[in-house]
């Protein structure tokens, strides 16, 4: 099917005149879609990624929900640029299945917004943590059962351990011998990292309605580095503000690459961990509750841990999960995320005492 006929299948306005290929396509390849008529809007058409998202309906349910609660939150001028827009199929659906069997949706597309890959600055900081928690925010009185998981067990310390566990014992790739430090290293600390799982099930947190894939690119901002929107509604599922909080701080304050092999260049920005704490507590404040700003900083240690455990854990299964570039690419990941687990391990006293101070 070709991406005309793909795009009739959708409720648009105007006529499409040209399709540009947008973004790094690694999870769903994405395509702007410029309207010949200046009174309509352009539209961004998606592939949806079905080797991750086994349940493409069950995802677009959650992000029609997710998107009609976040615009009526705002006016309707003003959710046209806060929240994503979803465009329904001729027939009323929201994603279209073509004769490859690949799953197409649609959104709005944004005027006048970008993206930012890597955290530049500290206005850029809280600008995200607002921007994160306002989303959080919004969805504060949306119940967390009407939401599908979207990827079972997405954070959860247990499964993730158990993984890595399995990974270790079965060391499918013979590379065990290379990395038996970092292995240990992780093995050591599996008991403090299951805190999470052990507070929510003591009734400590609350479930809620969380985004879960909380990196600065899927925020769109404007001109003068404003955010705007919160994009990227796949991940949204049941789970725990926490975890969207340390998620931002494994990616925002490291000041290496995710991939930097010189693990010298790893160190902890302590000046963006406040500027993110700041925005997002502010934009929280009205809902969350005393546990979870006690848990902030755990989770960003947890998180990072987490990441580790992913990223060792491919590479002794033999690169499986991660694309990678060359043989050492996830080697070089894990050992990202364990030098900055140590870094945040340092700096943890100074950054319950800024959480403290908001």
């Amino acid at each position: 099917m070709t991406y005309e006929k793909i795009i009739g299948h959708f409720a648009i306005q105007g006529k499409i005149e040209k399709t540009e290929s947008i973004g790094s396509g690694h999870i769903n390849r994405s395509f702007r879609l410029r309207n010949a008529d200046p009174q309509c809007p352009d539209y961004l058409l998606q592939s949806i990624n079905t080797q991750i998202f086994k349940d493409p309906l069950a995802l677009t349910e959650n992000i029609v929900k997710i998107t009609r609660h976040l615009r009526s939150k705002y006016s309707e001028k003003e959710a046209d640029t806060r929240t994503l827009t979803p465009v329904p199929g001729l027939t009323g659906e929201y994603c279209i299945k073509d004769e490859n069997n690949t799953w197409w949706r649609m959104f709005i597309y944004i005027p006048e917004s970008k993206v930012i890959e890597v955290v530049t600055s500290e206005k850029v900081a809280y600008e995200a943590g607002r921007a994160f928690g306002t989303f959080l925010y919004h969805l504060a009185d949306f119940p967390a059962d009407e939401i599908h998981e979207v990827i079972p067990g997405f954070h959860d310390p247990i499964k993730r351990i158990s993984d890595f566990k399995e990974a270790v014992k079965m060391n499918r790739a013979g590379r065990l011998s290379e990395v038996e430090k970092e292995v240990a290293l992780l093995l050591s600390r599996t008991g403090e990292m299951t805190k999470i799982h052990r507070l929510a099930s003591e009734g400590k947190l609350p479930r809620r309605v969380v985004h879960y894939d909380t990196k600065c690119s899927n925020i769109l901002f404007d001109r003068h580095d404003n955010a705007l929107c919160v994009i990227d509604l796949d991940t949204v599922m049941p789970g725990y503000l926490i975890n969207d909080f340390g998620d931002s701080i494994r990616t925002f304050a490291n000041t290496a690459a995710e991939d930097e092999p010189d693990l010298s260049k790893v160190h902890f920005n302590i000046d963006i961990f406040r500027s993110y704490a700041k925005g997002f507590l502010e934009a929280t404040a009205a809902f969350i509750t005393p546990a979870e700003r006690e848990n902030l900083v755990f989770a960003a240690q947890y998180l990072t841990y987490e990441q580790a455990l992913r990223f060792l854990g491919d590479y002794l299964n033999g690169d499986v999960y991660y694309h990678i570039q060359h043989p050492l690419h996830n080697l070089h990941r894990a050992r990202v995320q364990i030098k900055y687990l140590e870094e945040l391990d340092k700096h943890c006293r100074q950054m319950k005492k800024m959480i403290d101070s908001f």
